[in-house]
């Protein structure tokens, strides 16, 4: 700027111009000059407190907090934290994890997304049903509507037959006496088939449907008792019966949610076998047993597991399982088993 006022005066002087009009020029360029280097002060006096907001937080190999204007390239996969120049954080840059610490974390979540979809289903049984009757009443409900359906498609399925039967024998007629078989009875024919196939389909369809609805109402009848005697243990509702050892010696199974035999002898020795859903593996189990209470208390001894193929694997273990009994009788009893209350009665 200052080289372009010189060079302005020196020609202006060369050239003859009035003094007054090159002194009113200078100044003009003098004010542009000043005003050009007030807004270079102003841009970076406004520019520095962003540049001194990018700060960055992380711990470096030897565990110890840094704060630093740059980040390292080794720390970038580490992780780390973008803060203000008041220490609030921007935003966070979590670690990047390796395929076996993002495999659990897939599975982590598929177990968490489970448990809120499965407290889900449990809220709207409650809303739906106030007791295990109510349950089975509005089952009973289902399968009474849909055993009719059924009937009334067989009934029609029985005269679509009679029909065909009929005009198949007027045909099987027609053919040994060596006439011409009418286009409408052969027309006639045809449509009742596809009418019986149809018909016929339906009626699977509806079986494949009933047996599913048993099958779904019976599981929620299962896990709304389960969810009822839970809430009543917890607001103490339920009295725990008397039991002892007598009561609980004996054979024992269930074959619901559970494959589970249990065999408790009155010397305190005790054989379990449990057939495994997921793989369909038998594990079998012999220790001694003693009752707390309500608190069956297990000490397995040995181990056996049985494959799909009928090969056994025994081994020597020592562990403890205790599981709770919640109901008790002669011929059954309710216990808590994996998170889950299961019934077991005298086979």
């Amino acid at each position: 700027m200052k080289l372009l006022i010189t060079f302005f005066h020196e020609h202006a002087a060369a050239s003859g111009l009035p003094e007054t009009s090159i002194s009113r020029t200078t100044g003009l360029f003098d004010k542009l000059y000043l005003r050009f280097i007030a807004a270079c002060l102003a841009a970076m006096t406004f520019s520095a407190p962003v540049m001194a907001q990018n700060l960055y937080r992380y711990l470096n190999d030897q565990g110890n907090l840094v704060i630093a204007t740059r980040l390292p390239s080794d720390q970038i996969d580490k992780g780390y934290e973008m803060i203000d120049k008041h220490g609030r954080v921007i935003k966070i840059i979590s670690p990047k994890l390796d395929a076996e610490q993002q495999a659990a974390l897939v599975q982590e979540e598929a177990r968490l997304e489970s448990l809120q979809s499965r407290r889900e289903r449990d809220i709207e049984l409650m809303r739906l049903y106030s007791s295990p009757e109510e349950a089975r009443s509005a089952l009973q409900r289902k399968v009474s509507e849909m055993q009719i359906q059924i009937e009334l498609l067989e009934g029609t399925s029985l005269r679509l037959k009679n029909t065909l039967n009929n005009k198949r024998q007027v045909e099987e007629g027609l053919k040994n006496n060596g006439k011409a078989i009418p286009v409408t009875l052969s027309e006639e024919i045809t449509v009742k088939t596809d009418r019986l196939n149809l018909n016929e389909q339906r009626i699977s369809h509806l079986k494949e449907d009933l047996e599913k609805v048993r099958t779904e109402f019976h599981a929620n009848i299962q896990r709304l008792e389960d969810l009822l005697r839970q809430k009543h243990l917890q607001e103490g509702v339920v009295q725990q019966p008397h039991i002892n050892e007598n009561l609980l010696s004996g054979d024992w199974q269930t074959r619901n949610s559970f494959w589970l035999d249990w065999s408790l002898s009155p010397d305190g020795t005790f054989k379990s076998r449990q057939r495994v859903a997921s793989t369909g593996k038998f594990v079998e189990k012999t220790g001694t047993w003693t009752l707390d209470s309500t608190q069956l208390i297990f000490l397995v001894k040995q181990k056996f597991t049985t494959d799909s193929l009928g090969k056994i694997k025994k081994r020597r273990v020592s562990e403890e399982i205790q599981s709770r009994i919640l109901e008790a009788d002669t011929r059954s009893i309710v216990v808590m088993l994996e998170g889950s209350s299961v019934t077991l009665t005298r086979p």
